[in-house]
């Protein structure tokens, strides 16, 4: 049986934390500032569009992730688990945003 891993990375931005987390929260963005080439939002979630149950679907030239979302706080949080796609097994995540004193934001991921 594999060791489960846990590992953080923080980035500072001088983006609002409501700006970090619009990006986020738009999976179409991810286009503009990640390295996929298509999304498609599989599954709408529990309230509709982008919300916590949704499944959205990222590609890019190696792989096609499936990932819902399980765990939303407007501005604060975002969380997601990976369904298929990723050479790795049972991977959550959780984006945490956190205003910083400077008026940006501190990401910790």
């Amino acid at each position: 049986m594999a060791k489960q891993q846990h590992f953080s990375v923080e980035a500072r931005t001088t983006a609002t934390p409501a700006a970090v987390y619009a990006l986020l929260a738009d999976g179409a963005s991810w286009l503009r500032w990640a390295p996929f080439t298509g999304f498609e939002l599989e599954r709408e979630g529990e309230t509709g569009g982008g919300s916590t149950g949704a499944i959205r679907v990222f590609t890019s030239r190696w792989i096609t992730n499936r990932e819902e979302l399980t765990g939303l706080a407007q501005d604060r949080q975002f969380s997601y688990r990976s369904l298929s796609g990723m050479p790795i097994r049972n991977h959550a995540a959780t984006v945490r945003l956190t205003p910083a004193a400077d008026g940006g934001t501190l990401i910790t991921w």
